[in-house]
């Protein structure tokens, strides 16, 4: 299973530390209310080995954000060590980009300019009067909560592409079918949208945008949801070994556990099937089998 990410990762050079205050303060009320992980590399402590902080940061986040100015384009390492994971990881759909031009620069001569940034590069934050640069930070976080949604959906399509060959397999009494799976649809996550990929065709589109309508509510019930399922789903991938036991006792007890798992499972997964239904994005037609699967009893 695809590893959960949370949180987000800020890259920014030290001598710009005052506009990673500045947006710490436009994020505060993202953390507080969202309880989402926000990491710098001022959280490091002293002796910790720093270099791998900030891989495991970067692997652990949803989101990667980019304070881009001259002093970041000369930093050694953030060219050399941090951009490059951060890159990799989107080109894999598995981090989102997004940048911020904090001053002028010659991003057009980094792989930066391949990525759309989150505001004009031709106004940069510090050429804007300090209530443009407050909007523009406003939008900034707006973008970063609606990409912690995509995110999060993605996550729910990745979990149902993993649950049905596993429950299907609960279901029959038969050992998993481990062989790659290649569905007629395909969901992938690429920068703050998700793509469901029929073959050469996009059959449907969700976008960073499409949260835009959502109540603060509505995204605290989707973010509970993924805790509740990423739990779920642990624990059931830690009782599928003990399934197949040799000892009579020990099998049929993770069978009865993992049949309440599955029920609470499928209540999830139909629930953010709903969800993006009154997104307006049905997918009935591309995720039928999983409500089949999950109303089917065991045999």
């Amino acid at each position: 299973m695809s590893k959960f990410k949370n949180g987000i990762f800020i890259s920014y050079s030290h001598r710009d530390k005052e506009w990673l205050n500045k947006l710490m303060i436009h994020l505060k009320p993202l953390i507080r209310n969202e309880k989402i992980r926000v990491w710098d590399d001022t959280q490091i402590q002293p002796g910790a080995n720093w270099r791998e902080e900030i891989t495991n940061a970067i692997e652990e986040s949803r989101i990667a954000l980019l304070l881009v100015s001259p002093n970041f384009l000369a930093s050694d390492f953030i060219m050399e060590n941090e951009l490059p994971q951060i890159l990799k990881d989107a080109y894999e759909g598995n981090t989102i980009i997004y940048w911020v031009a904090v001053s002028y620069s010659a991003y057009d001569f980094t792989k930066l300019k391949e990525i759309q940034s989150v505001n004009s590069p031709n106004k940069p934050l510090d050429s804007l009067p300090l209530s443009e640069q407050n909007k523009e930070l406003v939008e900034i976080a707006k973008r970063i909560a609606n990409g912690v949604e995509v995110n999060v959906v993605s996550n729910f399509l990745h979990v149902i592409d993993e649950f049905v060959p596993q429950q299907k397999a609960f279901l029959d009494k038969a050992p998993v079918d481990e062989r790659e799976r290649k569905y007629s649809i395909q969901a992938h996550q690429s920068g703050d949208k998700i793509e469901l990929i029929s073959g050469e065709y996009t059959v449907e589109t969700i976008r960073a945008e499409d949260f835009d309508r959502l109540d603060q509510s509505s995204k605290q019930l989707i973010r509970s949801y993924e805790r509740t399922m990423k739990d779920l789903f642990d624990r059931w991938t830690e009782l599928q070994p003990k399934s197949y036991s040799r000892d009579e006792y020990l099998k049929v007890e993770a069978r009865k556990e993992m049949g309440n798992i599955r029920t609470d499972l499928c209540r999830q997964l139909n629930a953010i099937l709903d969800y993006l239904n009154y997104l307006g994005k049905n997918l009935e037609d591309h995720y039928h089998h999983v409500r089949y699967l999950c109303s089917q009893s065991e045999k």
